[in-house]
């Protein structure tokens, strides 16, 4: 479901239907997709100036990876304080430092859920078009 939900949204690089994004660990994706999930949300976020973490190498490589991280984490938890986004969307930084896992993929979920029930125009999707099925199937009824 986060596929195709950041499809709908813009994002490029995956399949619609790709099933199970973060089952391995995938820090470079993981940067990718919260920096265009936060500018979404916040166009005036110093997070995409941190990228790319993922690329560094040598001794720079674990600094680079921590400070996003940590950025990603206070970002998140500020945008939440301002009640922009949901305690749901929240990510743990022990899910950001593992960068896998069903936990991370959900509240990364649930970010794109968001994102899309804010940004998209108002008339072609409402908030009752958008069903919440957390079994992994998703639906938008238009």
């Amino acid at each position: 479901m986060l596929s195709l939900i950041l499809t709908l949204l813009g994002f490029e690089g995956l399949q619609p239907n790709a099933t199970s994004i973060f089952a391995r660990s995938n820090p470079r994706l993981l940067e990718q997709i919260l920096v265009f999930l936060v500018a979404l949300l916040d166009e005036h976020s110093k997070l995409k100036d941190l990228l790319p973490a993922a690329a560094v190498t040598g001794n720079g490589a674990a600094p680079a990876a921590r400070r996003f991280r940590l950025e990603a984490s206070r970002i998140l938890e500020e945008l939440c304080g301002k009640n922009i986004i949901p305690r749901n969307c929240l990510i743990r930084k022990s899910c950001l430092e593992s960068s896998s896992g069903d936990r991370l993929e959900e509240a990364l979920c649930n970010l794109a859920r968001h994102c899309m029930m804010i940004t998209l125009p108002k008339g072609k999707f409402e908030h009752k078009d958008l069903l919440d099925l957390s079994d992994g199937i998703s639906f938008i009824r238009l």
